[in-house]
């Protein structure tokens, strides 16, 4: 083993521990790893940032804008509301049809968009049927993955291993080949997630309405302004019960008027009632000093909603959004968006508090109250995924036709091969933005950076390990052990491994690593690439048994109100499924 092998392979182990520690962002890690590669003479700066420019980047940003362009225009949200009609009461039958929707719809736009569109609707349909939402939302991520297997352009994975393919002089891989081994996953994995999977998941029914799912009658309460209070005729911001208790004035009730969502600069003045959220020892403690007292009949809570001009909507945190790890205090929350965050449900509890200063993780969901205006806005947020009906005015459904043909026009170009998906995708995205369906401004926000990034950065490691002969290093420790058991043994290899890494890990980066060593154990036995390849393909989209290795799991873990161990049970019998599926049909579609 020589010293870069060593060196390459150290950044390979640091790139896992990082990833698997969750303390540093992911995009962070790639540019980390270029920087390294760079720094150390192991590849020059044009090899190191030639990811930014692989059309597996490319790809993956020009579908971002095209599944943009379906839900600005609500063609989705319009399909699945027509058939979601049918699937009635039954628990079974809802299941059946959000999933086969779902499962379908992720083979032609980005699985997480596909997730976020539906997420709302699933979760009226389960209230309103009287369904815990933790018997349905895990499936609903689960079919979403699926689905994403069935063609190239389905996940990101398959476009990234068909990338790294081609750049290595293999054919690429046709839109529609992946389909029999998807229509396999989804021929196994619907009946499971319809008939098994319900006897495994936790029913957890969240206590009916906002107020109580929230504990907000237990944290709101009124308490009214003496004339003898050192408060009196000060600011919001001056009083700084905020910022040294954590009591947050929802609005002042006055005789006169009432002051919703009152500013830093508004003043207190004698006999003002505030309806606050807080502990209530605390507001017992401060009375005296503070100069007030707790009304006895307060209706507390119960005031939120009396004015229509304000309303209240949960919004469930984006994967990758950029206030993950960050604090409402530290992002000046209120400021930056205009509305209050009245409470914070994490895994299902709420969060009752010192808000202020939670750090927020993915898949929290916010309690948001605000100005009607205000909280319409959040829909435009990429960092939110609000759960209601987009309004109205965020959607062209006009443009929804056209959307749909140029969608359509993209799959048919790429499916007869007339151009690549590269070149197809790059024309769709661009005639979404010349047609009027997105504007130039939402185009830009529905490319998520974090994962170009990361793409672009782990191609380079990819290429240091191919360069120096590191992939080929791992891909002959691999074969030692599992070639004297067959072409299935080498697929089962290569199956489990990628399917260990991904659920700890972003599922494209155990992509961009995992490829390079399977194309090099190819070349060492003289097989057919596309077996192993499609075996890390198929591998990387199947991380069911964490809510981190997939970011659509991520989506519903808050939502879901699930637990770690939910995911273990459920997915790890799914993944025991898919192993099985992969060792006995790979080898068979892709001969080796």
């Amino acid at each position: 083993m020589s010293i870069e092998h060593v060196w390459v392979l150290s950044i390979l182990a640091l790139t896992i521990a990082l990833f698997l520690s969750e303390r540093v962002r992911i995009d962070a890690v790639a540019l980390l790893v270029m920087a390294l590669l760079v720094g150390s003479g192991v590849l020059t700066p044009r090899e190191a940032i030639a990811g930014f420019a692989n059309p597996a980047t490319v790809t993956v940003a020009a579908m971002f804008v095209l599944s943009a362009g379906l839900q600005r225009t609500g063609a989705v949200n319009t399909l699945g509301q027509r058939l979601f009609f049918f699937s009635g009461q039954s628990e079974r039958r809802m299941l059946f049809t959000i999933l086969a929707v779902t499962a379908l719809i992720s083979g032609f736009i980005n699985n997480t968009a596909a997730v976020a569109v539906f997420l709302p609707m699933v979760l009226k349909m389960s209230r309103d049927a009287g369904i815990s939402p933790s018997r349905i939302l895990m499936p609903l991520s689960f079919a979403a993955m699926i689905g994403g297997t069935t063609t190239l352009i389905g996940t990101s994975t398959n476009i990234l291993v068909n990338s790294i393919a081609v750049a290595h002089g293999q054919p690429g891989f046709g839109l529609f080949e992946f389909m029999p081994l998807g229509l396999c996953a989804i021929l196994l994995g619907i009946p499971y997630l319809i008939f098994v999977a319900p006897r495994l998941l936790p029913e957890r029914q969240p206590p009916t309405g906002v107020r109580s799912r929230y504990a907000l009658r237990e944290y709101m309460t009124e308490v009214q302004l003496l004339e003898t209070s050192p408060l009196v005729g000060l600011s919001v911001e001056e009083a700084q019960i905020a910022t040294d208790f954590d009591i947050t004035i929802v609005d002042i009730l006055r005789e006169v008027d009432e002051v919703r969502l009152p500013g830093v600069t508004r003043r207190l003045l004698a006999g003002d009632v505030l309806l606050v959220r807080a502990n209530i020892e605390t507001l017992v403690r401060l009375s005296r000093s503070a100069g007030w007292h707790l009304l006895p009949n307060a209706k507390g809570a119960d005031n939120l909603g009396r004015d229509t001009s304000h309303i209240m909507v949960e919004a469930v945190l984006a994967p990758h959004s950029h206030l993950i790890g960050e604090s409402l205090r530290s992002i000046n929350f209120r400021h930056r968006y205009g509305v209050l965050v009245l409470g914070i449900q994490r895994h299902g509890q709420a969060i009752q508090e010192q808000l202020a200063d939670v750090v927020l993780q993915p898949g929290d969901v916010l309690l948001l109250y605000g100005e009607r205006h205000d909280v319409e806005q959040l829909y435009q947020y990429p960092e939110f995924i609000v759960l209601g009906e987009v309004p109205a005015q965020f959607q062209r459904p006009e443009k929804a036709p056209l959307a749909v043909l140029i969608v359509t026009l993209v799959i048919l170009v790429a499916a007869l091969n007339w151009i690549s998906i590269t070149g197809s995708a790059i024309l769709g995205a661009v005639a979404m933005i010349f047609t009027g369906v997105l504007k130039m401004e939402e185009a830009y926000d529905s490319l998520d950076e974090q994962v170009l990034v990361m793409l672009a950065g782990l191609l380079s490691l990819g290429t240091a390990m191919e360069t120096t002969g590191t992939a080929a290093f791992l891909a002959q420790a691999t074969i030692s052990l599992v070639q004297p058991w067959g072409p299935m043994a080498m697929v089962g290899a290569f199956y489990l491994l990628t399917s260990v890494l991904t659920q700890f890990m972003s599922n494209n980066a155990t992509a961009a690593l995992m490829t390079p060593v399977a194309l090099a154990a190819a070349q060492q036995i003289g097989a057919n690439p596309k077996a192993l390849l499609v075996a890390v393909a198929f591998a990387s989209s199947s991380a069911f048994m964490t809510p981190v290795g997939y970011q659509t799991n991520t989506m519903v873990y808050g939502p879901g109100g699930y637990r770690f161990t939910d995911y273990v049970r459920t997915g790890g019998i799914l993944n025991v499924l898919f192993l099985i599926l992969a060792i006995l049909v790979i080898p068979v579609i892709w001969p080796f």
